[in-house]
């Protein structure tokens, strides 16, 4: 905790050697040329589909092209330590999970990057729940099905990830530690793969989110078990929720958020911030992006940004405790 406050107050002592002059030029300048948007995950899974969303808006709104640049593997370190690299003048942005800003702290002792020194927090996109899904050819329709399945079948069930210490990795191995049950992980480079794998049968479950998920639960090439979260999607109505099934301890979320290199200007970033906020107020955007699939829109500033990782350190924390993973 301390570490993480640590942070937040270097943030703020950087963003104020910036000159007044300087950040107001740039502010009012931006963007003048394309900007990236840097991608851990492979094209096609939930991540790349939100930050083309967004970066389709921000392009429409800025007048520049806002191209989604995929760096996929190793758990977001590939597309963090480019990041960390970056010219800290808005033109590098990082469309980051909670996995690569603060979970692998707290799975890895080494890491290429630094969370906490390298990046600065611009805003909190979005947080929402992840669909467990099944290969049709295995012979259950709910959870319950699913883990006495499992318990009768040891060691023959396997479930694809967007790699280990990700989302879904978090999330199944908390299923598989909870329920009692053994899975096999095979991690790909992305859920878009896995998913893609689940279609030739080479992968029996996973969860992911619904916006990857929907089209092959509604086309019937997959089977949904159950959805995180309190109520049912508008787009997957007929699938319960795992609270309905008597499993709302299984927390499986996922929340997405841009930040920027560390020394990128305070008033630079305020102004991406509030340029992301507008986007995330039209209708359109949230109907389509966001409702049908049962994400919360966010959309806060940069200092609320940083408070809330303040706040969440504890949970992140716990989470990966309960998920029993440690990797190096």
């Amino acid at each position: 905790m301390r570490q993480v406050t640590r942070w937040v107050m270097r943030l703020f002592l950087a963003a104020a050697v910036v000159t007044p002059m300087a950040a107001t030029a740039q502010g009012q300048d931006f963007p003048n040329r394309p900007v990236r948007l840097v991608v851990g995950y492979a094209p096609g899974g939930s991540v790349d589909i939100m930050a083309r969303a967004l970066a389709n808006q921000l392009s429409i709104m800025w007048k520049q092209p806002v191209v989604v640049d995929n760096r996929a593997g190793a758990s977001e370190f590939i597309a963090a330590e480019h990041v960390a690299r970056a010219a800290p003048d808005g033109y590098t942005l990082y469309a980051v999970t909670e996995i690569g800003l603060e979970v692998n702290p707290l799975l890895y002792t080494k890491m290429p990057y630094d969370p906490k020194k390298d990046f600065a927090p611009v805003s909190r996109l979005l947080e929402g729940p992840m669909m467990f899904v099944v290969a049709p050819t295995l012979p259950v329709t709910n959870m319950k099905q699913f883990i006495d399945y499992a318990k009768a079948n040891p060691g023959k069930l396997n479930y694809g990830s967007s790699g280990n210490g990700g989302q879904v990795h978090l999330a199944m191995a908390y299923l598989a530690k909870a329920s009692g049950i053994e899975l096999t992980h095979v991690p790909y480079k992305g859920s878009a793969p896995a998913v893609a794998d689940m279609l030739t049968g080479a992968v029996n479950s996973t969860t992911a989110p619904l916006s990857l998920l929907a089209p092959f639960v509604q086309s019937g090439k997959i089977r949904a078990i159950g959805i995180a979260g309190d109520k049912r999607a508008k787009a997957m109505p007929d699938v319960p929720t795992l609270k309905e099934q008597g499993y709302g301890n299984l927390d499986a979320s996922w929340a997405l958020s841009v930040v920027a290199p560390a020394a990128t200007p305070l008033q630079l970033r305020n102004k991406i911030s509030a340029d992301i906020r507008t986007a995330l107020r039209d209708q359109k955007f949230i109907d389509e992006q966001f409702d049908r699939f049962g994400y919360t829109p966010i959309g806060d500033t940069p200092e609320q940004f940083a408070q809330f990782l303040v706040t969440n350190a504890s949970k992140q924390a716990a989470r990966v405790q309960a998920a029993n993973v440690k990797l190096d």
